[in-house]
C-alpha cells in the first residue's frame, strides 16, 4: 500500500523495503494459512527475511521447544488452540531476530506458564538490543518490558515519558514507609514523593532500617484510571 503523505523513520533513516525485514510484527488477531504445518508456517515467515538456512531451521526448532509446541511441529494449524496459535505468531515475528518489534496484545489467549515463558523470549530479545513497541491493556507486562510509556484517549496522546514520569503526575499517591527502628517494626504515610524523601532522610539519620516503600494503591492500574478520570 502507497503511503498518502508524509515520512516514515527506521532507526533514523527513510523507511525503505530493507528496513521491514528489520521488523517483527504480531497483529491482534494473527491469521495464518491453517493448511500448513507449524514448521512449514514458520519455514515460509523465517524465508521472506532471511535465506532459509540450517541456522534458520534450527531456529525455529528453539523457539518451538522454548514455548512447548514442538511435538506439534508437523501439525496442521488448523488443529491448534488459540494460545497454540498466538505463540506461533510470537515465534514469527521473532524469528529472523528483528531490529524493532511491533506487538499488538501479543498475550492474548496464553495461560499463565505459556505467558511467563513468552515475557522471558521477548526479555532475551530486548537484551540482546531489539526495540520493543508493545500495545495492551495488562500493566504488569508493561511495567516488567517496557522503560517507557504512552498513553492514548480517544485518539490523543495523554501522557508520554518513564515509569516515573507517570507516578509524578498523579497528585495525592499515598507512600507507605515500612521501617525497623530499635529491634520495632513501624509503619509511616507519606502524602506526595517530596514528602516521602524527606521522611527517608531522617529515618536513615536516626539509624532506622528501611524495609519498603510501597504506594498505596499505586499500581499502574489505578494511577491509569485517576488519569483517565482526569481528562
Amino acid at each position: 500500500i502507497k503511503k498518502d503523505s508524509g515520512s516514515v523513520y527506521f532507526f533514523g533513516q527513510n523507511l525503505s523495503l530493507k528496513n521491514r525485514s528489520c521488523i517483527g510484527f504480531l497483529p491482534e488477531r494473527p491469521q495464518f494459512y491453517e493448511e500448513l504445518t507449524a514448521k512449514e508456517c514458520l519455514y515460509f515467515y523465517a524465508s521472506l527475511c532471511k535465506p532459509l538456512s540450517s541456522a534458520l531451521k534450527s531456529k525455529v526448532d528453539e523457539n518451538l521447544k522454548e514455548l512447548d509446541i514442538y511435538e506439534w511441529r508437523d501439525e496442521r494449524l488448523k488443529t491448534f488452540s488459540k494460545g497454540m496459535l498466538q505463540k506461533i505468531g510470537i515465534i514469527q515475528a521473532l524469528i529472523h531476530e528483528p531490529q524493532l518489534l511491533i506487538l499488538d496484545e501479543p498475550f492474548s489467549g496464553l495461560d499463565p506458564e505459556s505467558r511467563f515463558k513468552v515475557i522471558r523470549l521477548l526479555e532475551q530479545n530486548v537484551q540482546r538490543g531489539c526495540s520493543l513497541f508493545l500495545s495492551s491493556h495488562i500493566f504488569q507486562d508493561i511495567e516488567r518490558l517496557c522503560d517507557r510509556l504512552l498513553i492514548i484517549k480517544e485518539g490523543k496522546t495523554v501522557f508520554e515519558g518513564g515509569f516515573c514520569d507517570f507516578q509524578k503526575k498523579i497528585k495525592g499517591g499515598q507512600q507507605n514507609i515500612l521501617y525497623l527502628l530499635k529491634d520495632k517494626k513501624y509503619s509511616l504515610q507519606a502524602h506526595s514523593q517530596a514528602d516521602c524523601q524527606k521522611h527517608l532522610k531522617q529515618l536513615l539519620s536516626q539509624g532506622a532500617v528501611i524495609l519498603s516503600v510501597q504506594s498505596e494503591g499505586g499500581r499502574l492500574e489505578q494511577k491509569y484510571k485517576e488519569l483517565m478520570k482526569a481528562q
